[in-house]
């Protein structure tokens, strides 16, 4: 990365940078708080049962389904990238 100081008229450069960004806050502790871990996740779709994740199959074709496009795949994406 690269940052333009315009107020102090120097380049910073990139160790610097994130030394100074990653200082701002405690990302370690961020990270620790909110991190999803699958046995808790599990734990809490059976204690829930009314919450099933059952697939619903429709009846349109895939190159017309709308959430494609507002997830920003392609037929072919989804394809070669994402059944795999």
């Amino acid at each position: 990365m690269l940052l333009v100081d315009t107020v102090e008229g120097r380049i910073v450069d990139d160790k610097e940078l994130k030394s100074t960004t990653a200082k701002r806050q405690n990302f370690a502790s961020w990270v620790e708080n909110n991190v999803l871990r699958v046995p808790t996740i599990v734990k809490r779709i059976t204690r829930n049962q009314a919450h099933i994740l059952d697939a619903i199959v429709d009846e349109a074709p895939l190159r017309a389904d709308p959430r494609l496009v507002t997830f920003g795949y392609t037929v072919e994406q989804l394809s070669l990238l994402r059944l795999p």
